[in-house]
């Protein structure tokens, strides 16, 4: 009897520390994959903010070789174009805004999805 007793404790030990180790596999697959998704969001971060870049260097550039174009079409035509003429002070401030507009529209996606990946991260840790 005493044998059962001590089979039975050991059967008993052995379940609970398989539970114990399965619990802890569970939380470290968890961590890993939150910050796998952690990862996956900077990246796309980053991808983001390289487009945006990329799309701002191309905008001004297509704008200043429009604006070079009128300028040099309203030169031969005698007409007067104003601060668009010298590339003025005007321009400088349309491109200022143009780009930080650019810009928040950018942040503000980059943070909606950086949000949305958090957010599936922390969700499948809690399940």
């Amino acid at each position: 009897d005493k044998e059962a007793e001590e089979a039975a404790a050991l059967r008993i030990q052995a379940r609970y520390r398989g539970l114990k180790t399965r619990e802890e596999v569970g939380k470290q697959a968890a961590a890993e994959a939150g910050r796998s998704a952690e990862a996956r969001a900077r990246r796309a971060q980053e991808e983001e903010h390289e487009a945006a870049l990329k799309i701002q260097a191309r905008y001004r550039g297509k704008k200043s070789r429009q604006d070079r174009a009128l300028c040099a079409a309203g030169d031969e035509d005698g007409q007067d174009l104003g601060p668009w003429a010298e590339g003025g002070e005007d321009m400088a401030a349309f491109f200022t805004a143009v780009t930080s507009f650019v810009a928040t529209v950018v942040v503000q996606a980059v943070h909606r999805s950086v949000s949305r990946e958090l957010a599936g991260a922390r969700n499948s840790r809690q399940k």
